[in-house]
């Protein structure tokens, strides 16, 4: 049995970053520790392999320090096989991206060019990196070559990938739709039909997708951790995905950092909590920002959640204050111009009033401060 994750960015992120230990901040060290769950997990199902698809590092800088934390993490499994993501990437010369040094530990093969691979009982595997340009343009000829490779050999055949893999439901979003590090499933599944490929794993895109077809299975499997707001929600997140000898397919999800966005405190309270690494963000009006603080201050008391933001929408203000100013400008005088401005806009239960606003400004205006 094998194990296949993808896309687990360690780095120092920014963002609820926490104190820094070993030149790592707390989310990297987090990050680092849910590699290491998800290889005993592996290995608790009696897997002995582990298939990276791209991505390990979040940027092509890693400290020695997280390349060392890495190094632990993946001694706990035989056999760990490291597909060059995007991430981790400088160039398309040999050699320019921050996962060489892996080749060197002996039980991690680094695959940086299209690479057929023996996978004991599970058959062989496609191993192909990340690569610029439209896949369209060099996937078909880089599985000729494999094929060519694996002529006479007789086994089930898996295809690991780092692209995004785009069926229906993401070519309703324009981004996704656009996308040229991604591929149609339709012509994933023709190709790998062609080439008697079973299951496609692909790392890349960080939401979990599953593509059934008649004779070929597409698994999208996730990031393993997701980096910040801009991968928001509970669940598709994690993901570990489990290749047995009888070709079967099963998902696990590991527990880890997770990051929501809500807009109002009703969706606060819809939050099934508690979820001990939790991030939130609330964007929310003025008027909500007291109360979402006192939900959130309880929340964070309790270890229900691992930190918060609020942040304050002010389309609302924004839109207030262009009527205000369109009331103002029918006016005579600059007093009434400063009255109508002021009573058309709403104010925060916060202790400032419009009458508090008129009497400072008028002082100014007194003084000839405008």
């Amino acid at each position: 049995m094998i194990g296949f994750v993808a896309d687990i960015h360690a780095g120092n992120h920014k963002v609820h970053g926490g104190t820094s230990t070993l030149s790592m901040n707390e989310r990297c060290h987090k990050i680092i520790e849910v590699l290491r769950c998800a290889v005993a997990e592996v290995v608790s199902h009696g897997g002995d392999t582990l298939v990276i698809g791209g991505d390990l590092f979040d940027n092509e800088t890693p400290t020695p320090q997280m390349c060392d934390a890495i190094a632990n993490a993946l001694s706990g499994i035989g056999h760990t096989i490291v597909i060059l993501g995007n991430h981790e990437r400088v160039s398309s010369k040999s050699g320019d991206h921050a996962i060489g040094w892996l080749d060197h530990l002996g039980a991690v093969e680094v695959i940086e060019t299209p690479t057929l691979l023996g996978l004991g009982d599970c058959g062989i595997g496609y191993m192909v990196p990340f690569q610029e340009g439209d896949p369209k343009g060099w996937l078909p000829a880089a599985l000729d070559k494999l094929t060519a490779r694996a002529a006479g050999v007789d086994l089930p055949r898996s295809l690991y990938i780092h692209l995004g893999l785009r069926g229906p439901a993401e070519r309703t979003n324009k981004w996704a739709a656009e996308a040229t590090d991604a591929i149609d499933v339709e012509l994933l599944e023709e190709l790998c039909v062609q080439h008697g490929i079973t299951n496609v794993f692909a790392g890349n895109w960080h939401s979990f997708a599953q593509h059934v077809f008649d004779k070929v299975v597409l698994t999208q499997v996730g990031a393993l951790v997701p980096t910040g707001y801009d991968n928001p929600g509970l669940i598709g997140y994690g993901g570990v995905v489990l290749l047995d000898r009888t070709d079967a397919v099963v998902r696990l999800e590991i527990p880890g950092p997770r990051f929501v966005k809500v807009g109002t405190v009703a969706d606060l309270h819809a939050i099934p909590l508690p979820v001990p690494e939790l991030y939130v963000r609330c964007v929310c009006l003025p008027k909500e920002a007291q109360a979402a603080h006192a939900y959130l201050e309880d929340a964070l008391e309790d270890r229900a959640i691992k930190a918060y933001e609020i942040q304050l929408d002010e389309t609302e203000a924004k839109e207030g204050a262009r009527v205000a100013a369109r009331s103002a400008r029918d006016t005579d005088t600059l007093a009434a111009a400063l009255d109508v401005y002021v009573d058309e806009l709403s104010w925060p239960a916060v202790g400032v009033t419009g009458d508090s606003v008129k009497r400072r400004c008028r002082g100014f205006l007194d003084m000839g401060v405008l």
